[in-house]
C-alpha cells in the first residue's frame, strides 16, 4: 500500500485533508466460473480521497468526502463515492444529524461465466438523526436510515451464487451510554 497525504487547517473552523493511494493485492480468494475458490486472484487500485470539516456557526458542524478509486481487474466497487453530513444543535440537550451518501454505478460479473454481467447505477441515500440527551452520559435517538427508497441492493453475489443483499428502509429508537 502507498499514501501520499495532505492535512491543511484552514483557520480554526475548516480542516481539509487530501490522499493520494495505491494498492498491490496478490493471494486473494478468487472465485472461478466453476466455483471453485483458490488465493491466485491478484488486484491493483489506485484513487484519491478529499474529505472537508467545517463549522460555519457555533453549534453547527458540516463535514463531507469525495473519492474516487479505480481497480483494475473489478468493477464492483464504485468508481465514485461521496458523502455529505450537517449537525445542528437544536438546544444543548437535542441534536439534528442528517446525511447524504452517494455510490457510484458498479458492474457485478456473473459467477457462472456466462458474460451476463449486472449493472447497477449510481444510487443517493438519505439518513436522519434527532438525538437527546437527558443525562450527561445517555443518549437517545430515533434514527431513519434510506428514507426515500423501499430499499437498495448492496451486493450481488454471496458465496458465488447469484443473489441480491437488500438494505431495507428503516426507522429506529437507540440508546447508548457513553463512558
Amino acid at each position: 500500500a502507498y499514501e501520499l497525504g495532505y492535512r491543511a487547517h484552514l483557520g480554526t473552523q475548516l480542516n481539509v485533508d487530501v490522499a493520494l493511494f495505491a494498492n498491490d493485492y496478490e493471494n486473494l480468494l478468487a472465485t472461478q466460473a466453476n466455483l471453485v475458490d483458490d488465493n491466485r486472484g491478484e488486484e491493483r487500485s489506485q484513487g484519491v480521497e478529499i474529505a472537508f470539516n467545517w463549522v460555519p456557526l457555533s453549534g453547527t458542524r458540516i463535514r463531507g468526502s469525495w473519492s474516487t478509486i479505480h481497480l483494475h481487474r473489478s468493477n464492483r466497487t464504485p468508481h465514485q463515492n461521496w458523502q455529505l453530513h450537517g449537525s445542528y444543535d437544536l438546544t444543548p440537550q437535542i441534536e439534528l444529524d442528517l446525511g447524504f451518501y452517494y455510490d457510484g454505478r458498479r458492474v457485478f460479473p456473473d459467477p457462472t461465466g456466462a458474460g451476463n454481467d449486472i449493472r447497477k447505477g449510481g444510487e443517493l441515500r438519505t439518513d436522519v438523526r434527532i438525538s437527546w440527551k437527558p443525562l450527561s452520559p445517555l443518549t437517545i435517538a430515533l434514527v431513519g436510515q434510506n428514507l426515500f427508497d423501499r430499499e437498495r441492493v448492496e451486493n450481488f453475489f454471496v458465496a458465488g451464487l447469484q443473489e441480491a443483499t437488500h438494505i431495507q428502509r428503516s426507522v429506529f429508537v437507540e440508546a447508548s451510554v457513553a463512558f
